[in-house]
């Protein structure tokens, strides 16, 4: 098994797809502050508490600040059997449109 990254422009190609879930690893505050449309915030910390099952027959997109943190989820949930990708570089090689607010996953 294997992981991948993914590029800015290769996100635009995923969040077309309908079973594409986007997920921001990091913290609530920086959520808030400026996310990628459409993401949900799910603080690296928790990703692991998290039911993961409802994911098992979609694409998890998910990126941090630099891309480490999601890097090594992505792997992590490849070895679980769930296509999963990291954005190359996180959130600041992030140059499209930026949402605020709050938009949690329970669960």
């Amino acid at each position: 098994m294997y992981y991948y990254t993914i590029s800015q422009n290769e996100l635009t190609h995923y969040l077309q797809k309908p079973d594409t879930t986007l997920i921001d690893l990091r913290t609530p505050e920086a959520f808030q502050k400026g996310h990628i449309p459409g993401a949900s915030n799910i603080p690296y910390p928790q990703l692991y508490t998290k039911s993961l099952s409802a994911f098992s027959r979609e694409i998890i997109i998910l990126y941090c600040d630099r891309g480490n943190q999601s890097l090594l989820a992505a792997r992590d949930l490849q070895k679980r059997g769930i296509m999963a990708f990291s954005i190359y570089g996180g959130f600041l090689s992030y140059h499209g449109p930026i949402e605020r607010g709050i938009k949690q996953v329970n669960g």
